[in-house]
C-alpha cells in the first residue's frame, strides 16, 4: 500500500516540477545576447556559404574560360603565330562562299593578274578569279599577322600591302613581302593612299608620309586636332582599357593577367574543398588521407588569403566586363567623359588610337580621313583643324570596312551597318544596293544592319560585295544612283556637332560571328546579287586549307560568349550579363563570410570572465 502511494505521487510531483519551475524555464527561454549572436551570425555564414558554393559551382567552367581566353588577348602579338584548324569548331567559323570577311578587297597588277586580300592574306588569282596562288611568302607566321588591311600600286610600279603586323614591299623578283620600317610603335596599317608622288601610310594614331617611293624614309606626322574636338574620351573605351588592364600600360596588363592566375588558382582551390570530402570517404590508408586533407587546408587557406585580397580588383573587372556588351553597351554606346590623367588615354596626340582609313581626293586636293569619332577632312598640308563633315553615311561601332572614292564627289562607304553611296557637297546618303535615301533613325541602333558588310571588290564588269555571314553577292553592272521623283531625305545627325554619334567603338571589338537571322533581314532589291547569272567564283578549297582561325580570335569568340551562339543562338548576348550577375554574387557573398570569419571571436566561459 505505502508503495503504491509513493508511486501516485511521484507521478503528480516531477510534472508539477518540470512545469511549474519558473527558473528553469526562463533560462531555456531568454539565452543570453552572446548566444543569440552567436547562433545568428551561425545562421547567417550558412547562407552565404549556400550561395557562394553553388553559383560557383555551377559558372567554374565559365569563369575558367574567362580567365585563360582574357590572358590571351591581352597578348595579341605572343599569339599572333598559333592557329586553329576552322575544322575543328563550328560550322558558324568555317569558310565558304567568302565569308566571315576572308575578303576586304582586290588590286589589278595588270589586265589578267589580280591580287585578292583580306583575314585570308593575299592571293594571285587571274581577271576571272578562276585560279588562286598563295602569296604570303615573307609574312610572319600566323594568320593573325598576315590579316591585310589595305593594298597599293605606286606610280613606279611598287606594291605595299598594309597588315596587321606591319608595312611589307612585295619583291616582285622572287615574289616576296619585305617588311619596311616605319617610326612608330604600333606596326598595325589601317590604310594606304598616294598623293602625287607621295605615299601616306594610316596607323591607328598618326600618318606617315614618304616622297620616295623606291627608298621609302617615312616621316610622322601627328594630325591636328578637329575644330570641334571637346577633349573627351568614349565611356566604352575608358571602360575597356580599365577591363583589359591597358589604361595602366604594359604594367596594368600583366597586372590583370596576374588576376587571371589568381582566379584559375581560385577555381581549381574551391573544387578541391567541395570534393575533398568525397575523396575521403573513397581513399584508404591514413596516409593517403592525412595528406589530402593536408593539401585541403592549405589550398583553402590561400583561397581566403587571396580571394580577400584580389576581391575588390576581381570586382572592377567583372563590372566594366558586363558593360562592354549588349545590352548593357547600349547605355553606353554614347557617352564620353574626360580622360583620365596619367594613363595609356592620356595622350598629347588627339587622335591616339582613333584613325581607321584615308583617301586622298585629288579632284578637291583634300584628305577624308575615317575615324572612330566620324569621317572628317583636311587641307592637303594639314596646317588646319581637321572638319567635319555635316552629314555622313552610317558607320558601324565595329568600324568603317568600304571606304573608297567611286566617282567626281562620290564615295562609297561600307560597314556592318551596310552600304552607301554618300556625296558629302550634296549632303546625300543613298542605299547602296536599293538607291534610296536613307534617313536617320532616332535612338540607339543596332551595331549590325541587314546587310553586314566587310569588303567590296570589282568582277566582271560588275562588283562584289562581301556579306559578312553570307559571303560574295554579285551586283551586275555599274550602280547608279537613284533618280526617281521623290523627295531627297538624307541622313542627319541628332547630336549637333556633326560627327557620327554612336562610332566611338569602331575597331574596339573583331567579331567572328554575325547572326544570320539577322543577315537575311535584308529587305532591298534581292535581284539584283542573288541568282544571278554572274557568279563569282566558289571558294576554292586550297584557300581554306590555307586560312584556319587564329587563337586571339577564337579568345575573343570565347572570351564575349560568341562561341556558344550555335547552342543557344541569339540568346547569347545574355551570356555577358547573366555570367557578370553570378560572378558579382559569388564575389560578394565570399567576402561577406571571410569579414565574418575575421570578426568571429571565441566566447569565454564564466569561469574566466573577470
Amino acid at each position: 500500500m505505502n508503495n503504491f502511494l509513493y508511486s501516485c505521487i511521484s507521478l503528480l510531483y516531477y510534472p508539477y516540477i518540470s512545469l511549474f519551475d519558473f527558473s528553469n524555464m526562463k533560462r531555456r527561454s531568454k539565452p543570453t545576447k552572446i548566444e543569440r549572436n552567436k547562433k545568428s551570425s551561425a545562421s547567417l555564414v550558412k547562407i552565404l556559404r549556400k550561395y557562394h558554393k553553388w553559383p560557383a559551382l555551377v559558372i567554374s567552367f565559365f569563369l575558367l574560360l574567362f580567365a585563360v581566353s582574357g590572358i590571351i588577348l591581352n597578348h595579341r602579338s605572343f599569339f599572333s603565330s598559333v592557329d586553329i584548324p576552322r575544322n575543328w569548331l563550328p560550322s558558324e567559323y568555317r569558310y565558304y562562299n567568302w565569308n566571315l570577311a576572308a575578303v576586304k578587297s582586290s588590286l589589278n597588277i595588270t589586265a589578267d593578274s589580280v591580287f585578292i586580300y583580306g583575314n585570308i592574306g593575299v592571293w594571285l588569282t587571274d581577271a576571272g578569279f578562276s585560279g588562286f596562288s598563295d602569296y604570303t611568302s615573307g609574312f610572319p607566321a600566323g594568320a593573325d599577322s598576315r590579316k591585310i588591311f589595305s593594298m597599293l600600286e605606286t606610280a613606279n610600279g611598287h606594291i605595299y600591302a598594309g597588315a596587321q603586323s606591319g608595312l611589307y614591299r612585295l619583291d616582285r623578283n622572287n615574289s616576296f613581302w619585305e617588311q619596311v620600317s616605319i617610326p612608330v610603335n604600333e606596326k598595325r596599317v589601317a590604310g594606304m593612299t598616294q598623293k602625287n608622288d607621295s605615299i601616306i601610310i594610316m596607323t591607328r594614331s598618326n600618318l606617315l608620309i614618304a616622297k620616295d617611293c623606291d627608298n621609302p624614309d617615312f616621316k610622322l606626322i601627328t594630325l591636328p586636332p578637329a575644330i570641334n574636338d571637346d577633349q573627351m574620351v568614349s565611356l566604352f573605351r575608358t571602360l575597356w582599357l580599365i577591363h583589359s588592364g591597358k589604361i595602366f600600360g604594359a604594367a596594368g596588363k600583366i597586372f590583370v593577367d596576374i588576376m587571371g592566375l589568381i582566379l584559375i588558382f581560385l577555381i581549381f582551390s574551391g573544387l578541391l574543398h567541395y570534393f575533398a570530402p568525397g575523396l575521403l570517404k573513397r581513399v584508404s590508408g591514413l596516409p593517403a588521407r592525412s595528406k589530402i586533407k593536408r593539401v585541403n587546408r592549405v589550398f583553402i587557406k590561400w583561397h581566403n588569403k587571396l580571394g580577400s585580397m584580389a576581391i575588390f580588383f576581381f570586382l572592377i573587372i567583372t563590372i566594366t566586363g558586363m558593360f562592354l556588351r549588349p545590352p548593357l553597351l547600349i547605355s553606353i554606346v554614347r557617352t564620353k567623359v574626360p580622360v583620365l590623367k596619367n594613363t595609356w588615354l592620356d595622350n598629347p596626340n588627339p587622335w591616339f588610337d582613333k584613325l581607321r582609313d584615308i583617301i586622298w581626293d585629288e579632284e578637291r586636293q583634300i584628305f577624308l580621313y575615317s575615324t572612330s569619332e566620324g569621317i572628317y577632312y583636311s587641307d592637303p598640308h594639314f596646317s588646319a583643324g581637321l572638319i567635319p563633315f555635316p552629314v555622313e553615311p552610317p558607320v558601324s561601332v565595329m568600324g568603317v570596312n568600304v571606304f573608297e572614292k567611286s566617282g567626281s564627289g562620290e564615295f562609297i562607304v561600307g560597314s556592318f551597318s551596310g552600304i552607301y553611296r554618300w556625296v558629302p557637297e550634296k549632303a546625300e546618303v543613298r542605299d547602296y544596293i536599293t538607291g534610296h535615301p536613307v534617313t536617320s533613325v532616332p535612338g540607339l541602333a543596332s551595331p549590325f544592319g541587314s546587310l553586314p558588310v566587310s569588303g567590296r571588290l570589282e568582277y566582271n564588269g560588275g562588283e562584289v560585295i562581301f556579306d559578312y555571314a553570307r559571303g560574295a553577292m554579285v551586283i551586275p553592272g555599274s550602280m547608279s544612283t537613284n533618280t526617281d521623283d521623290s523627295p531627297q531625305t538624307v541622313l542627319r545627325h541628332a547630336n549637333p556637332s556633326g560627327h557620327n554619334p554612336g562610332s566611338g567603338l569602331a575597331g574596339q571589338h573583331e567579331p567572328a560571328q554575325v547572326s544570320r537571322k539577322m543577315a537575311a533581314g535584308f529587305t532591298g532589291d534581292r535581284s539584283r546579287f542573288e541568282g544571278s547569272p554572274h557568279g563569282f567564283m566558289p571558294m576554292p578549297e586550297i584557300v581554306k586549307e590555307n586560312s584556319p582561325l587564329p587563337l586571339w580570335n577564337l579568345a575573343l569568340e570565347v572570351h564575349t560568349g560568341r562561341i556558344f551562339s550555335p547552342l543557344v543562338g541569339d540568346f547569347y548576348v545574355l551570356y555577358i550579363p547573366v555570367m557578370g550577375i553570378v560572378t558579382l554574387v559569388v564575389l560578394i557573398t565570399g567576402l561577406l563570410i571571410w569579414v565574418k570569419k575575421k570578426r568571429r571571436k571565441p566566447v569565454l566561459p564564466d569561469a574566466f570572465k573577470p
